[in-house]
């Protein structure tokens, strides 16, 4: 099937030279994998099971300025046929809390509400207000995940990763997810990509994945508080500079709205948004060193582009960009 040179294309049927095709492409990819593996292998240290029932917590930043999102978030959690509590962090003054306590008052104690009481400091403080929370319950929960309040999970959002995340031994298991305008008919966002591509771009949106607690407490990672976009990619980096393992389900299991309000912020401060993508390609670089160019090159063998949509041209240049970052800092 490698030389395909030879295949005579005008005395056989295009069904029989897209066979030819398909077959060859599937024995260079098993020659790849065994090459690498031999020369090349990888570190089989792997996470331990969790246990039989796991508990997970979810941390749902709010500013407490739409209640009507907000339950439909929380609701969202609370229906997961895997354990899981909602942790909302209030990022407003007193007032705006006690308002959203009370209000939580209708899930029956199944709500742990926290308070980001300095309303002015950036998007990470509050998330970070739920980790450092998470942190010191870790014996509580072995896993977490983080939504907005105008987000949702699909019933089997939590079984689904989880199981994910137990079978392949990975700290981080994430998803594909819908993107939604209110009133308008769902559609597929950020097609995956092989976890490497990460260091040039996100694809990973903050409602798609869950990760090990263990990963957390051995990391200590946070968010950013210093940038007001892009902080939640650069967490992920963070994530994959302290070592993480990534594994993709090819499910979508959860689903954003696109809020007009939202999408006009990123216009607002064009000149920090252009320092923010300065500071995370700074982290990007730092990841693709720990990550290494071995499992650069596993991740672009092991993923299935069958998978997903066609790649665009956008697509192959964020490929062609995180090869040449990884290429740059291991020579």
């Amino acid at each position: 099937h490698l030389y395909s040179y030879r295949w005579h294309t005008r005395s056989q049927s295009v069904g029989q030279f897209k066979k030819q095709a398909k077959i060859s492409k599937v024995v260079r990819r098993a020659f790849l994998q065994h090459f690498m593996e031999r020369h090349w292998p990888q570190a089989r240290g792997m996470q331990e099971p969790l246990r039989p029932n796991p508990h997970g917590a979810c941390v749902i930043r709010t500013q407490g300025r739409r209640l009507e999102f907000l339950e439909e978030a929380v609701r969202s959690v609370l229906q997961q046929t895997v354990k899981m509590t909602p942790c909302l962090v209030v990022h407003a003054d007193r007032g705006i809390f006690d308002t959203v306590s009370r209000w939580s008052e209708r899930f029956g104690g199944r709500v742990e509400i926290l308070h980001a009481e300095i309303a002015t400091r950036r998007r990470g403080y509050p998330l970070n207000v739920g980790l450092d929370y998470l942190e010191t319950a870790a014996d509580r929960f072995d896993f977490f995940c983080v939504l907005d309040d105008d987000v949702i999970f699909y019933p089997m959002f939590a079984e689904r990763l989880v199981a994910a995340l137990d079978i392949s031994g990975a700290d981080i298991a994430y998803c594909t997810t819908n993107s939604r305008i209110p009133g308008q008919q769902t559609k597929i966002a950020h097609p995956p990509l092989p976890t490497a591509a990460l260091v040039c771009g996100n694809f990973i949106p903050i409602n798609a994945y869950i990760v090990r607690t263990a990963l957390l407490v051995r990391s200590g990672a946070r968010l950013r508080e210093d940038i007001h976009y892009l902080e939640d990619w650069d967490f992920l980096l963070s994530l994959m500079h302290a070592g993480a393992r990534f594994t993709l389900l090819n499910e979508t299991l959860s689903e954003f709205r696109i809020i007009g309000d939202g999408n006009l912020e990123q216009k607002q401060d064009p000149e920090h948004f252009a320092h923010c993508q300065r500071v995370v390609t700074i982290r990007g670089a730092l990841a693709a060193q720990t990550y290494g160019m071995d499992r650069f090159y596993r991740d672009m063998m092991d993923f299935v582009f069958s998978v997903r949509p066609p790649l665009t041209g956008c697509d192959l240049g964020q490929l062609q960009r995180a090869q040449d970052v990884f290429g740059a800092v291991n020579p």
